[in-house]
């Protein structure tokens, strides 16, 4: 989850903001008024959803070529090739 929290540019370094909005959300989500639950479940929902579609649509897929296939694992300094590395 923080990994993804990284992702949307949060200053996670930035503690009280980050409680900050927990908090705000938590009031939400904690309401009696079952319209104000339900407003801000939808819009959380609506913005993961936004976030995660930008996700797919930037990240490059995983390529399944043998180890002895791809490229080398140590490429020149010079080399204009960049290389990419799944993260898991």
């Amino acid at each position: 989850m923080i990994r993804l929290l990284r992702e949307t540019g949060l200053p996670l370094d930035n503690t009280p903001l980050i409680i900050g909005i927990a908090l705000e959300a938590k009031d939400m989500m904690d309401s009696t008024d079952e319209s104000v639950r339900t407003a801000a479940i939808n819009k959380y929902t609506d913005r993961y959803l936004a976030f995660q579609e930008a996700r797919q649509s930037v990240q490059p897929a995983p390529q399944c070529v043998p180890a002895e296939a791809s490229e080398p694992a140590n490429p020149p300094a010079d080399s204009p090739t960049l290389y990419y590395e799944e993260m898991g």
